[in-house]
C-alpha cells in the first residue's frame, strides 16, 4: 500500500497541473493568436495577466489544502508515536527506580529500617489487622483437627500466669 501511495500521489499532482495547464491554455489561446489581416484583434496582455495571475492562486490554494491534510496526518502521527514512546521511557524510568540502589528502592528500604518510619508503621498496622481477621478462621480450624498438642493449663498471652 505504501508504494502505492507513493506513487498514486506525485501522479495525481502531476495530472492536477498538467489539467490547469491545459486549462490555461485554452483561455489564453485565442488571446495569444496572431491577429493576422483583422487590426482591431491584438493582445490584450491585462487578460493573461489576469488569467495567469489566477492560475497561480489556484495552484497556492491546492498546495495550501494539500499541506494542511499532511500537516493534520502528520500530527495524528507524532502524537500516537510520542504516546508510544513516553510509555515506553516511564516503565524504564520506574523499573530503574525500583531496583536494587534505585531512589524508589532505597527510600522504601529507609521507611522500613528506620524506628519512625512511616511505611513501616502501616505495615505492621496491616498485618497486625489481617491477622486478627484471621484469627477466627484458625482457631475453628484448630477445634476441628485432632490432638493438637495444646496444654490447656499453660498460662495464655492475657496476662494470666502460673
Amino acid at each position: 500500500m505504501q508504494g502505492f501511495l507513493r506513487i498514486f500521489y506525485p501522479a495525481l499532482a502531476l495530472i492536477g497541473v498538467l489539467a490547469l495547464s491545459a486549462i490555461a491554455y485554452k483561455l489564453t489561446y485565442g488571446v495569444l493568436r496572431s491577429p493576422g489581416m483583422n487590426p482591431e484583434a491584438g493582445i490584450d496582455y491585462t487578460n493573461v495577466v489576469v488569467i495567469l495571475l489566477t492560475t497561480v492562486t489556484v495552484i497556492f490554494s491546492v498546495c495550501a489544502l494539500a499541506l494542511a491534510v499532511l500537516a493534520v496526518i502528520g500530527f495524528r502521527s507524532l502524537k500516537r508515536d510520542a504516546g508510544k514512546y513516553a510509555s515506553q521511557q516511564v516503565l524504564l524510568e520506574i523499573a530503574a527506580a525500583f531496583k536494587e540502589g534505585g531512589r524508589a528502592h532505597d527510600q522504601i528500604q529507609r521507611e522500613f529500617t528506620e524506628e519512625d518510619g512511616h511505611l513501616k508503621r502501616w505495615v505492621a498496622r496491616q498485618i497486625r489487622s489481617e491477622v486478627i481477621s484471621l484469627l477466627p478462621l484458625v482457631i475453628d480450624r484448630l477445634k476441628d483437627s485432632a490432638d493438637l498438642g495444646v496444654d490447656d493449663d499453660a498460662p495464655t498471652d492475657e496476662g494470666e500466669v502460673d
